[in-house]
């Protein structure tokens, strides 16, 4: 059976498109199954290191909940967050500002949340420490030792109630619990303040909160986040793709501008001791003691709360009671 010159050429033409399908379903299967690291190493070029920068200050601000202290105007506005969820990438639906100033023995943040709606921001969490996921809230990541692998976590909902927390290894927590292990307590202050156009917040921190070595050209990594309850919005500052996240400390931004703040923090102060444990003490001879009795001892109990050594591993910080 002989085939005719134009249905050969059909058939070729035939050949030549099923060549040319397969070829491009077998590029878009190479794409699609992409290794994470490799995907994760485009979307990195996408995104410019954040730096921001802190201003040196002699007198503390008023720590009222407000920036109404024209100190604050010292301190140039940090913007520009995106959001995480629920639309990735897109520009937050409400505006953030934070402001970063620093003392001698401390930093201070000044927080502005402006909201279009005021009175629907939620906030009903006043225990420390608890969950505030079901909360409009606001939270700052400091990595103080730079190694891009631990932070610590402070949290503030608009009522003022504290959340404090570590992350280290850049493990993540459950959503519903917050970001971090809420298990570590510092020493810090805050106040919050719902106002007409949203709600503000300051923050102070004292450097001997925070585990670093340097006390000129400190450099930290830093990050924000801001969640507004009633929209299910989690807005970051830097590493806001849904793979990263706050706990994503690799992907947090810089901290520049601190210097000249003493010896900085002396990780010396604490006491690193393997567990929780009693501790013999002396006690002082009554008058009626002779030199041939053998010394009476109390046993001390100490607390402990868990803490980051310069390089980030985590420890024990001991604080003792009166015996």
């Amino acid at each position: 059976m002989s085939v005719s010159l134009p249905e050969r050429s059909q058939i070729s033409a035939c050949v030549f498109v099923l060549g040319l399908l397969c070829h491009s379903s077998l590029l878009l299967n190479a794409q699609s199954q992409a290794s994470p690291q490799t995907k994760e190493r485009q979307i990195r070029v996408q995104e410019p290191l954040r730096t921001a920068s802190a201003s040196r200050i002699d007198l503390a601000p008023k720590l009222d909940g407000t920036l109404d202290d024209p100190i604050w105007q010292q301190a140039s506005a940090i913007d520009n967050f995106l959001q995480r969820e629920p639309f990735e990438g897109q520009p937050s639906t409400e505006k953030t500002e934070v402001r970063i100033l620093y003392s001698k023995h401390e930093v201070y943040f000044g927080i502005t949340c402006f909201d279009s709606d005021p009175k629907r921001i939620v906030a009903t969490e006043l225990r420390r420490d608890v969950s505030q996921e079901l909360d409009d809230y606001f939270e700052i990541i400091i990595d103080s030792a730079h190694d891009r692998r631990n932070a610590y976590v402070f949290q503030i909902n608009p009522l003022g109630t504290q959340r404090d927390a570590l992350i280290t290894e850049e493990q993540r927590t459950d959503s519903g619990t917050g970001d971090g292990d809420p298990g570590w307590d510092g020493v810090w202050t805050s106040e919050a303040r719902i106002t007409k156009q949203g709600w503000t917040a300051t923050v102070a921190i004292p450097f001997s909160t925070l585990n670093f070595m340097q006390s000129r050209d400190v450099i930290w990594g830093i990050n924000f986040k801001r969640f507004i309850r009633r929209k299910n919005e989690e807005d970051l500052w830097s590493g806001w793709r849904r793979v990263y996240g706050a706990a994503r400390i690799s992907q947090a931004g810089e901290l520049h501008g601190i210097s000249e703040i003493g010896s900085g923090r002396l990780h010396s102060q604490t006491i690193r001791a393997r567990r929780l444990q009693s501790f013999p003490v002396k006690r002082r001879r009554n008058r009626t003691d002779t030199g041939n009795q053998r010394p009476i001892y109390r046993r001390c109990r100490c607390e402990t709360r868990p803490a980051l050594e310069p390089r980030g591993k985590p420890h024990r910080q001991y604080r003792f009671r009166r015996c």
